[in-house]
């Protein structure tokens, strides 16, 4: 089900969407769109250790255990770039933090 801006503005307050840094705070002005709510990259990012060919999902709860194994944690800086190779996947972090209801 798709929800129009006017629903997700209603809707805010039981997705207590936080920011750490209250100088970049969540803005429903300008990130809550006719049918979407736009969320922000952090600096966080996890690339893979070794490249071992396509991700296998089904094996998730194995390298949710041991996930700094198979995952390396990039902190990226303002102004910094990543490059990504061809073939090579990153996962990023969402900035704001925000609950399901």
């Amino acid at each position: 089900m798709y929800l129009s801006d006017v629903d997700l503005k209603k809707l805010l307050p039981s997705l207590q969407i936080e920011t750490q840094n209250p100088d970049h705070s969540f803005e429903p002005s300008s990130q809550v769109q006719p049918c979407s709510i736009d969320m922000r990259l952090d600096s966080v990012f996890w690339r893979q250790k070794n490249r071992r060919g396509p991700m296998d999902l089904r094996r998730s709860v194995v390298d949710q255990v041991d996930a700094r194994r198979y995952w390396q944690r990039m902190d990226v800086r303002p102004n910094e770039t990543v490059t990504l190779k061809p073939g090579h996947m990153i996962s990023g972090r969402v900035y704001e933090k925000f609950t399901i209801p």
